[in-house]
């Protein structure tokens, strides 16, 4: 008999697994345990870092040194700032910027206001890849707003700069340099509609050097459980519908998104279609639980 203990926390989810002695006829068992917590992550492959929300304040010219790999080097400095400078005119900056170091790149583009070249941070939808596909800038190049602009306005021409002002959940591409390897990760921001105030929330890379990460993704949250089952079971996902197929089924099966939020709860006693059409795009596990046994799966939604 094995028996299942699950707290939730903000994105923390952890189970404690008590095994006796008749587990002797399992054919496999999988463990894998991720503890979220500032700088904490043994996922197999994304490395994810949940912070105490860390806001930045232009008017205060806040920064936060940004360390994707816990390394105690941190790979850029995000940062707001009021700048006043002549652009045509007498004018102001008011946002957030990155100040990228070493060899690390922002995805985004340059634009111009006049004749100066400002540099924005491309803002990211949720499942969006993030690799080597992606065009990358630093902060190297000159700009009228120093860095790698999250979200800038600017008061005299009433213009802003970054895809990001005015918009919650939103994640900014990163590459950056391990050991003379790129990895790819992301950073999940909200940025005020006026430029003055940034909130950094957490952020991820791929373990895997050169392979990409889809933004938002955790890695597992969830004990992953892979264990001999008293019937055959596939759990897969086509576009949006998640199909649980098996033979003999009497169990139950619980879908969670990645922050822990249970969306459908649901009695099996025969092949399943879950439609989850209503839900944002993106990673989910699916736990399914018959007798003392279960097992979960993650499936993607694009």
């Amino acid at each position: 008999m094995s028996s299942f203990f699950f707290v939730n926390f903000k994105q923390l989810c952890i189970f404690t697994v008590v095994f006796n002695a008749n587990l002797n006829n399992m054919k496999k068992y999988l463990l894998s345990l991720l503890a979220f917590g500032f700088g904490l992550s043994m996922s197999a492959q994304v490395m994810y870092t949940d912070i105490a929300d860390v806001t930045i304040l232009a008017a205060n010219s806040d920064s936060y040194p940004l360390d994707m790999d816990n390394n105690a080097s941190p790979e850029m400095v995000v940062y707001g700032t009021i700048i006043d400078t002549v652009v045509i005119i007498q004018t102001t900056f008011t946002g957030a910027a990155i100040t990228t170091l070493s060899s690390t790149g922002i995805h985004g583009f340059t634009s111009t206001i006049g004749t100066e070249t400002v540099l924005e941070a491309d803002s990211n939808w949720v499942t969006t890849a993030i690799g080597s596909s992606l065009n990358y800038i630093n902060s190297s190049t000159p700009s009228v707003f120093p860095g790698v602009g999250i979200g800038v306005n600017e008061s005299q021409l009433g213009q802003s700069f970054g895809n990001f002002l005015g918009l919650n959940d939103r994640y900014v591409g990163v590459e950056f340099d391990i050991a003379g390897s790129m990895h790819y990760g992301w950073i999940r921001v909200d940025m005020s509609a006026n430029g003055d105030t940034c909130i950094i929330k957490d952020y991820a890379y791929e373990a895997t050097a050169g392979v990409e990460i889809l933004a938002g993704d955790m890695g597992s949250q969830f004990v992953e459980v892979e264990e001999e089952l008293p019937v055959n079971l596939n759990i897969y996902n086509v576009g949006s519908d998640i199909h649980i197929q098996g033979d003999e089924l009497n169990g139950t099966a619980v879908i969670f998104n990645l922050i822990g939020k249970e969306i459908v709860t649901a009695k099996i006693n025969q092949s399943t279609v879950v439609d989850l059409s209503n839900q944002p795009k993106g990673i989910y596990l699916v736990s399914y639980t018959q007798g003392t046994e279960r097992i979960t799966k993650k499936v993607l939604l694009r």
